[in-house]
């Protein structure tokens, strides 16, 4: 099944990186999502911004935490911008400390 996922990455500053995301997250989006994290390079802080997220199903949101766990152990900070509210009610996400 073909990605129906656009990941745009952009370093605002060295330390930086923000990921725009237009379309769906669903499994299909594994590669894509991982190709976006490390084009995110060594930022300290990631910031993933999701006014043009669609769709994302529990697929999706396990890739999510597979990110921020990852990131997390390579000691970056993650957060999350512009989710609409009915997707924020379904794909809170605590990471662990």
């Amino acid at each position: 099944m073909e990605a129906k996922i656009v990941l745009n990455v952009r370093a605002v500053t060295p330390l930086i990186s923000i990921v725009d995301i237009q379309g769906e997250i669903t499994s299909s989006a594994e590669v894509a999502l991982a190709d976006a994290y490390i084009r995110a390079g060594n930022a300290k802080y990631i910031v993933l911004n999701f006014s043009g997220l669609e769709y994302m199903n529990s697929s999706g949101i396990g890739l999510l935490v597979t990110l921020l766990i990852r990131a997390k152990r390579q000691g970056q900070k993650t957060s999350g911008v512009r989710v609409n509210r009915p997707l924020s009610r379904n794909i809170r996400v605590d990471a662990p400390q």
